[in-house]
């Protein structure tokens, strides 16, 4: 072989080698196998993944649900989760608007959990307890607009029955903290070292636990604060009146307000709540859907929901979590 040839011959191999390395290296950076901590991770820094599509938004959805079957036994934040179809055919649907260029908002592709005291859509499957056996089988009629800004809703967190208590349930049993284990002392207060908080501790700890990016709770008094306080979280209670109330089990019209809890700084938690209060109680009330798709049942609706009438209870499955303390 000729030193001309030779030459050539590694003038090729190098240059094979820059552009299956960059072709590797291209795979690499756009692979949904990257490494996350769910217990760290915030909106903001997987929102950049998703744009920059290092992750994908079904990627999160199956990290998030093995995250919650790993733990949920034991701290009970989970009193029911979306079926994993359902979830993963939602967040196909969007990673692939994402992937033409369409982005509904910040939550696009972002799984969030509700507390369940928050009405959802029926295509979820998801009822509407308020931790009472009363209300177990409870579907809403209402749509929430969560979805038309492309959340993607993993299921609905535990609380005290009807926002009354520190974190126990007849249907999801009590809540644990994520940071304490062996459960509440029976002497501990409302503060206390081994409590979790208040009425929307199951929210709080989802989020401490790494179930979920942003969960959103109802504060009548400190059911925010506390829980989120208790699992090192940033929440905010906006003022009263400010977030409609359409479509949540109430305590009083006079004192409730709806609030996220977030793991990241108090300027962020405020741009969350803000997405959270232009998004999560503006329902409608819809009859049956088989005939439209979800952006044709999305339109205007006034904060008071409309026709004013009571919501539906119809019969159907739950999707309750197994293992809880609580009813079965």
């Amino acid at each position: 072989m000729s030193m001309k040839t030779y030459k050539s011959y590694i003038i090729i191999i190098t240059a094979l080698c820059f552009y299956f390395g960059t072709q590797v290296a291209a795979f690499i950076e756009s692979s949904p196998d990257i490494e996350i901590d769910l217990l760290a991770a915030d909106v903001r820094s997987l929102g950049e993944l998703l744009i920059s599509k290092q992750v994908t938004s079904q990627t999160l959805v199956n990290m998030y649900l093995d995250q919650i079957d790993k733990h949920d036994n034991y701290l009970h934040a989970m009193i029911q989760t979306t079926p994993r179809e359902i979830l993963m055919k939602r967040a196909q649907e969007l990673d692939k608007e994402r992937e033409a260029g369409k982005v509904r908002g910040p939550l696009h592709g972002i799984p969030i959990i509700l507390k369940d005291s928050v009405a959802t859509h029926l295509s979820l499957g998801l009822g509407t307890t308020a931790g009472s056996l009363a209300l177990l089988d409870s579907k809403s009629r209402r749509n929430d607009v969560l979805l038309a800004r492309g959340a993607i809703i993993l299921g609905k967190s535990d609380l005290s029955e009807f926002s009354d208590g520190r974190g126990w349930s007849a249907v999801g049993g009590q809540t644990q903290s994520a940071y304490v284990r062996g459960g509440i002392l029976s002497d501990d207060g409302s503060a206390g070292h081994s409590n979790p908080g208040g009425a929307s501790t199951g929210s709080a700890v989802a989020v401490s636990a790494g179930y979920t990016l942003i969960a959103v709770g109802e504060e009548t008094d400190g059911s925010l604060i506390c829980p989120a306080g208790r699992a090192a979280l940033y929440t905010i209670k906006p003022t009263i009146g400010f977030v409609p109330s359409d479509g949540i089990v109430p305590i009083s019209r006079n004192f409730d307000s709806t609030g996220p809890d977030d793991k990241v700084g108090v300027n962020y938690s405020c741009e969350g709540a803000v997405e959270i209060e232009k998004s999560t109680n503006q329902h409608i009330r819809i009859g049956d859907t088989s005939d439209s798709n979800e952006e044709d049942a999305l339109v205007h609706a006034d904060s008071n929901g409309g026709d004013g009438k009571d919501e539906t209870v119809v019969p159907g499955n739950a999707n309750h979590r197994e293992g809880h303390d609580g009813y079965r």
